[in-house]
């Protein structure tokens, strides 16, 4: 069995005992999942085996990097550059909330990683990224690459985390920089993957171009609330600094508060519809 388009090289040929009916799409990515090609172009098993409710491993693979990339590990960067003043006064455990938020959102993300890579590895057998000598690279290679440097990058951060410097270190800062960059760029190699994934793999959704549309649509709330919340963070610095400059002369204690606290109750408002957004992802 052959395919007649040109650019997908690395599904075909297949070889099977079995009948299939082409005209189908779902038994046709059934098929592909089943196995992966040994060197003589037939299908080899490799633990393809469905999981609950007729889920592949495929399936559980991108079900889990999706729960992971959008939804935990989202919440747990924005809590960490948002968050700090929420709460200002409560801790569990002598940690502030957003440290919390972020240190276990991270935390359960990373374990649905490693998860999700088994599934993947468990069904392909193999390494289906770049390699030496490959005469083409296309998306699902490009997929498969942008998405091992992402889980490796987050699978780093606990670690790395475990021997940071004290806060009042003077090489604090370097660490942070540090955890920050490494945490942004697996994030946007994350979502490179998501992308390639969704745009490539549609015979894996129910409804492909719904999934795209709100792919995009994520994409484009996602930089709307961190251009508003940047534009009230910045809002709210420069209120509060205005504030210890003049030493509050003509405010009192329990008089009307500062514009900083309405731009600190905007961001909560901001925050709190967030996460409510993520909520419903989820």
């Amino acid at each position: 069995m052959h395919d007649l388009d040109p650019s997908n090289p690395t599904d075909f040929p297949f070889a099977s005992a079995e009948p299939v009916l082409l005209l189908n799409p779902e038994d046709a990515a059934k098929f592909r999942d089943s196995g992966s090609k040994n060197t003589s172009g037939s299908p080899q098993a490799t633990g393809a085996a469905k999981g609950g409710n007729g889920l592949t491993f495929v399936d559980l693979h991108g079900i889990l990097m999706l729960i992971s990339w959008l939804g935990m590990t989202t919440v747990a960067i924005y809590s960490a550059r948002y968050m700090r003043d929420s709460w200002p006064h409560t801790t569990v455990m002598g940690l502030k909330i957003w440290f919390h938020i972020h240190r276990t959102l991270n935390f359960l993300a990373v374990i649905l990683m490693v998860a999700s890579i088994v599934f993947i590895v468990w069904n392909k057998g193999t390494w289906t990224g770049p390699w030496f000598g490959m005469a083409k690279i296309g998306a699902p290679e490009w997929h498969s690459l942008a998405g091992a440097f992402a889980v490796l990058l987050a699978f780093s951060q606990p670690f790395g985390a475990l021997i940071r410097c004290g806060i009042d270190d003077p090489k604090r800062p370097i660490f942070n920089w540090i955890h920050r960059s490494i945490g942004l760029i697996a994030f946007l190699l994350a979502q490179v993957a998501i992308y390639l994934a969704i745009s490539t793999f549609k015979s894996h959704f129910a409804l492909a171009d719904f999934a795209f549309c709100f792919l995009i649509i994520f994409y484009v709330a996602l930089v709307i609330f961190i251009v508003v919340s940047e534009v009230l963070r910045f809002i709210e610095l420069r209120e509060r600094e205005k504030i210890s400059a003049i030493e509050m002369q003509t405010r009192t204690r329990g008089s009307t508060p500062s514009d900083a606290y309405y731009y600190h109750t905007r961001k909560i408002f901001l925050q709190s519809s967030f996460l409510r957004g993520e909520l419903c992802f989820l």
